[in-house]
């Protein structure tokens, strides 16, 4: 159907999968204004200076997503468990489509389009019993995202 899915646990597996390989997980670099210094957390950063922040870094921070090499969508979920307490924490530290001004422009419809075909692959049940090969899988960091092998093995 064309109706958006409102399916808390399937929204839920698309963050944390986003959270955990995104499209662009490296620095996107900018530059501090030269109208004023930056400060961050008492660290004066004058104009000029190059700045970045990774979301590979940010979204694999143990601090806000404990495990964060692990697959666990139900970190999302509003449960009022010490995950939940955390939410804040984890939204802002979310960015796989940037953040601010020069985010990506296309992100409600990719998250729509991503709802859509993870809740039509679920429909279809052509993974029902399906298992992963491997018990981890290697990101491999570099300007577009990608996973070491290029795919994912699954099995039956």
């Amino acid at each position: 159907s064309n109706k958006q899915p409102d399916l808390v646990f399937l929204r839920a597996c698309v963050k944390e999968g986003l959270r955990l390989c995104m499209a662009n997980p490296v620095r996107l670099t900018r530059v501090v204004p030269r109208a004023a210094d930056l400060h961050v957390d008492g660290l004066r950063i004058p104009p000029g200076t190059t700045v970045g922040c990774a979301a590979y870094v940010m979204h694999h921070d143990p601090d806000v997503f404990p495990h964060p090499f692990s697959f666990k969508p139900e970190r999302w979920l509003d449960d009022g468990s010490s995950a939940g307490l955390r939410r804040p924490a984890m939204e802002k530290s979310l960015m796989p489509f940037g953040h601010g001004l020069r985010a990506c422009l296309g992100k409600n419809l990719a998250m729509h389009q991503l709802h859509q075909a993870v809740a039509a692959v679920i429909d279809a049940e052509i993974l029902d019993g399906a298992r992963t090969v491997q018990d981890e899988i290697e990101v491999v960091e570099w300007f577009n995202g990608d996973i070491k092998g290029h795919s994912v093995d699954i099995e039956w």
